[in-house]
């Protein structure tokens, strides 16, 4: 899944465009009544919104793929947590044509990412009310938050946020809820979506494509897949239906792994409890994405990110992270590091133990390193270079020779790093300073990750390099808002657990896995809520176990498999 540096899985997709809708006055209302802006996650303090928890969404959409352009009415149902004169949605910037409140006209401005109502009487608290939104989008708008036209296809895939492109929402975990779907297509389109297929009605050379399912669900997972595809159909031995869409064109052979799903989701229900949805499969979109995502039932993938390992993983998500959901965005490694480590279960079950500690082993020379060294070819580190979206920061001469040093002096041998050196004015461009890297003469070397960290940072990207996962100074358990999907959530969450296991037992350490999916089923949890549950299975005290593998930079020795941190330092 990488050969040298560790690249984010999941891209936010979110482009907004503001534009004022309507204004209102609210100066009358009391403070009491008005909803909270954010839901309250210390990562992201404006995602979602308070006052109210959503039940269901009822999304019907009609989709001209010819002029990339979608409209679309949704139903919110909710119930009321406070008195509100005052309520916000998540919600781009699309036209509005309708919004009513309990079917009555209610007064709404928008505001940024921000869809705030007003309805015509204040609603009592702990009382149900329903929101109904009719909008639709520009045409030629490809990219509507998660929800991307792509040549003759749509896909929709996006986390932490995205969902708000497309559809009004509260858009964070904590509000999970049930949704149906009817979305109107051309006749040559097939549509996939999160649950299990109603029915599809043709009418006119238009089909009408209807899902639902059952279980609540995050935002971030909902799904929309639009193109031509071939369905494949399997089924588990307890009798799961499988459903996959496959795009045409897709190469057969980034398709052959997929036919081990249902043998998969047979041996993770042994050790993670009963699947917890009424479907699954996936969808490949013919289009390079780099990434996959769970998206709930129906896991994304592109043409290139379809091997064993990553067909594991998301699958797992539909225990770690869509039925058990976070709480809070801190407590990402309860999906990432749960999800990486299924892998590492899958390849003990088809490989056996060796293969396993092998793994293991792995994973912890990656994450003991202090300052971990990569061998990189020309070609890779220039790819990597051209592909960063630069600032257009224009650095002094010293500030160039800086970057040079922290990046090239482990693939340079000094008289060429000088000769380099030399070629840099009294200050120049950024984008002009990849280009001189591009022309230096070298085969390949050694990079750091500090190294290749430090250098986005002296070029003003240091947000880059946190969303692409370089930050070496990451703690699993806090990683901040933007390293959710570096290297130490996913590989040192899978190593805590492995640890976990080696400390109380496989009988305790799968008790607990399995109690943690049936306690938090359709819930959200928090790290606590996990620790908790293993002391109180295993009878033992881990607070110790878990602050040195989550809350500590320096990683725990695993003497059971004979891996010592020191063996690893400089």
């Amino acid at each position: 899944m990488k050969k040298f540096l560790w690249i984010l899985f999941f891209v936010n997709l979110i482009v907004v465009i503001p534009t004022l809708v309507f204004a209102q006055n609210n100066d009358d209302l009391d403070d009491t009544v008005i909803g909270a802006e954010g839901i309250g996650d210390p990562y992201y303090p404006s995602m979602g919104n308070g006052g109210y928890d959503v039940q269901s969404y009822d999304i019907t959409l009609d989709v001209d793929m010819e002029n990339q352009q979608l409209s679309g009415t949704v139903i919110i149902s909710a119930v009321t947590t406070q008195a509100l004169g005052q309520f916000n949605f998540d919600f781009a910037q699309l036209t509005i044509s309708t919004l009513l409140v309990n079917d009555e006209p209610a007064e709404y401005q928008q505001q940024d990412n921000e869809l705030i109502i007003t309805p015509s009487e204040i609603l009592p608290e702990n009382s149900p009310f329903t929101v109904t939104v009719s909008y639709s989008s520009d045409t030629n708008s490809e990219r509507l938050g998660s929800w991307t036209f792509y040549g003759e296809g749509v896909l929709v895939a996006g986390e932490p946020t995205g969902a708000s492109g497309w559809y009004p929402v509260n858009e964070h975990p904590s509000d999970k809820a049930v949704y149906r779907y009817c979305i109107t297509v051309d006749e040559k389109y097939v549509v996939g979506a999160n649950g299990t297929q109603e029915s599809a009605i043709s009418d006119d050379g238009r089909t009408t494509y209807c899902s639902s399912s059952d279980d609540p669900m995050s935002s971030y997972l909902t799904t929309v897949a639009i193109g031509d595809f071939e369905i494949v159909t399997d089924e588990t031995t307890n009798g799961i239906p499988i459903r996959n869409y496959f795009g045409a064109g897709v190469d057969e052979v980034a398709l052959q792994d997929f036919v081990l799903q249902a043998d998969m989701i047979d041996f993770f229900e042994t050790v993670f409890g009963p699947y917890p949805f009424d479907v699954y499969g996936s969808v490949v979109h013919n289009v390079e994405l780099g990434f996959a995502l769970e998206t709930q039932t129906l896991s994304v993938f592109g043409k290139a990110f379809t091997n064993e390992s990553v067909i594991a993983h998301e699958l797992a998500h539909q225990w770690f992270g869509n039925a058990v959901s976070p709480a809070e965005w801190q407590y990402i490694w309860l999906n990432e590091g749960f999800a990486t480590y299924a892998e590492s279960l899958w390849l003990e079950h088809t490989q056996g133990e060796e293969a396993l500690n092998l793994n293991i082993k792995e994973m912890y020379a990656n994450m003991a390193y202090v300052n971990q060294t990569f061998e990189v070819t020309r070609v890779e580190l220039v790819g990597l270079l051209l592909q960063i979206p630069l600032s257009g920061k224009i650095l002094s001469q010293s500030e160039a020779q800086d970057v040079l040093t922290t990046l090239m002096s482990g693939i340079l041998t000094p008289e060429q790093l000088e000769t380099l050196m030399t070629q840099v004015g009294d200050e120049i461009s950024d984008a002009d300073l990849i280009r001189l890297i591009g022309t230096a003469t070298f085969t390949g070397g050694e990079v750091t990750l500090r190294g290749v960290y430090d250098s986005f940072v002296m070029l003003d990207l240091q947000n880059v390099a946190d969303e692409w996962g370089l930050n070496p100074d990451v703690l699993v358990g806090n990683p901040g808002g933007g390293s959710l999907f570096s290297g130490q959530v996913y590989q040192r969450g899978a190593l805590t657990l492995h640890a976990l296991r080696l400390e109380i037992g496989d009988e305790a350490f799968f008790e607990t896995l399995r109690t943690y999916t049936a306690r938090y089923d359709n819930l959200n949890a928090t790290t606590d809520d996990f620790i908790n549950l293993a002391e109180e299975i295993s009878g033992m005290q881990l607070d110790d176990l878990f602050d040195g593998w989550l809350y500590q930079f320096e990683i725990p020795d695993m003497p059971q498999l004979d891996l010592y941190a020191a063996d690893f330092q400089p």
